[in-house]
């Protein structure tokens, strides 16, 4: 097959690749650089199949570029968005290799790391509001991130738990305390709520 052109398409920036007088294949442009295809070339099927594989990975890629732009993923987080994109564009192969394909390009250029990513997103938990240890714990874990991984982040950094229940009594004590007839029934309620966000028995005794 001859390469006859190489045309931008009207929408967006990849480049349609004219075979023989007709239109075949649409590339990125990193794309068409990186194969060198040029006008007057001559092409195989197996190198089309090749072609239009390494696009797919490279469209990919640069999709999850834009995602990240917005803000941090993990690779759970990744894996699902990009098996969501590949299910929407009905692409025919196998989507798990192209999919990995891309996550191992993302790890190449440092754009998955899930430890870098948990320590973002637990300091940037931790700098909104006073979380129980178990809260945090279970926030990460809804990224996707490891157990292994939590739990070196969490021993990593962290508030004192002590200190995060004497915060939250001193925030929320008047508005307990108005819903309370007796010391006691206030005692209690503010251990339900600290119990509720996850503190332990040590951490809620030493405050209350």
């Amino acid at each position: 097959m001859l390469i006859t052109g190489l045309r931008k398409l009207k929408k967006g920036s990849r480049i349609g690749v004219y075979l023989d007088g007709e239109y075949g294949f649409s590339v990125e442009l990193n794309t068409l650089v990186r194969e060198g295809l040029a006008n007057r070339q001559y092409l195989t099927q197996e190198e089309v199949d090749r072609i239009r594989l390494a696009d797919r990975v490279e469209y990919l890629y640069l999709r999850v570029l834009a995602l990240l732009s917005r803000r941090a993923r993990s690779e759970f987080e990744m894996r699902r968005y990009l098996r969501e994109k590949l299910r929407k564009l009905e692409w025919d192969g196998s989507t798990d290799s192209v999919v990995e394909s891309v996550l191992e390009k993302l790890r190449q250029q440092g754009y998955s790391d899930d430890l870098d990513f948990a320590r973002q997103y637990r300091d940037s938990l931790l700098a909104k509001a006073r979380y129980s240890t178990a809260e945090l714990r279970k926030k990460l874990a809804s990224r996707g991130i490891s157990r292994d991984i939590v739990e070196q982040v969490l021993d990593e950094g962290g508030d004192d738990q002590k200190q995060v229940v004497k915060d939250l009594i001193a925030r929320h004590s008047s508005r307990i305390r108005s819903k309370s007839t007796t010391d006691k029934e206030y005692r209690q309620k503010m251990m339900q709520y600290l119990r509720r966000k996850g503190f332990g028995w040590d951490a809620i005794s030493s405050a209350l």
